[in-house]
């Protein structure tokens, strides 16, 4: 039996579909074809050769050839990196000193030409420059001021919107209109109390007061029972008496044997 992997470089085996990446590359078998099926259709269609050819494979094939390289391969591909940078970089700068030089001629071009006419630009003191500036600007308020102006004119032709007639209110004969009356009669509204006295603030205000300066007459009181109190004698030292000895306590013997039978 033929393998596969000769052929194709893999082996016929189940894949995870998110794992795969597909080319644009296509044979045409049937299902649960054979090896030999899927060898002609892959020599006919020159499947390898075109995968190689594309840049997906060229990139693949570098890869290959620079993790085989020695120290003076990658030596050499240094080297060329080298050359090729410092190419691109004189190609570079060649291309902007070509541009300086081209817009230099044009400049001189330019101020030929208004000599040949007799246009010779005089250089404008500090002054000159300001009277421009303050000109630009004086131009640039006068058309802001113009185009409010014409919008405002614009408003003022606009139509005004007019609002529609009230119609007017129908008379009600004068039953219905008693009932009307009974239906939407008010809830009678809440009379507002005024607070007279203290407010809640107040009164624990008062209590507060109250209260610390009863703790300071307390204070005082005692203040005054201490100064005075008169000193009262040293009392004599108690006399510790002699501990007694311990009596030993009597050992109660417990007997576990059954009382003799008569």
């Amino acid at each position: 039996m033929r393998d596969l992997k000769k052929i194709t470089g893999i082996d016929r085996q189940q894949y995870n579909l998110k794992r795969l990446q597909l080319t644009k590359f296509k044979l045409n078998i049937p299902p649960r074809a054979r090896v030999s099926t899927v060898e002609k259709a892959f020599y006919k269609e020159k499947i390898s050769r075109r995968f190689a050819d594309s840049n997906w494979g060229k990139r693949l094939n570098a890869r290959e050839n620079r993790q085989a390289l020695s120290d003076f391969g990658r030596f050499k591909v240094m080297l060329a990196q080298k050359k090729l940078k410092n190419e691109l970089r004189s190609h570079f700068l060649r291309d902007a000193a070509d541009k300086k030089r081209r817009r230099a001629t044009r400049i001189a071009t330019i101020k030929k030409r208004r000599e040949d006419k007799g246009i010779v630009p005089t250089p404008k003191t500090p002054e000159e420059i300001a009277k421009i500036k303050a000109e630009k600007i004086a131009t640039r308020k006068a058309k802001k001021d113009l185009k409010w102006k014409q919008n405002k004119e614009a408003a003022k032709k606009k139509p005004k919107k007019v609002k529609p007639p009230k119609e007017e209110k129908k008379k009600v004969d004068a039953k219905s209109s008693d009932k009307s009356k009974e239906k939407k009669k008010k809830s009678p509204k809440r009379k507002i109390v005024k607070r007279t006295g203290p407010t809640p603030g107040q009164k624990h205000k008062k209590l507060f007061d109250e209260l610390k300066a009863r703790t300071e007459a307390n204070k005082k009181r005692k203040l005054e029972k201490k100064a005075n109190k008169p000193k009262s004698e040293e009392k004599p030292k108690s006399v510790e008496k002699p501990k007694e000895a311990k009596k030993p306590k009597k050992k109660v013997r417990i007997s576990t044997e059954a009382p003799a039978s008569q």
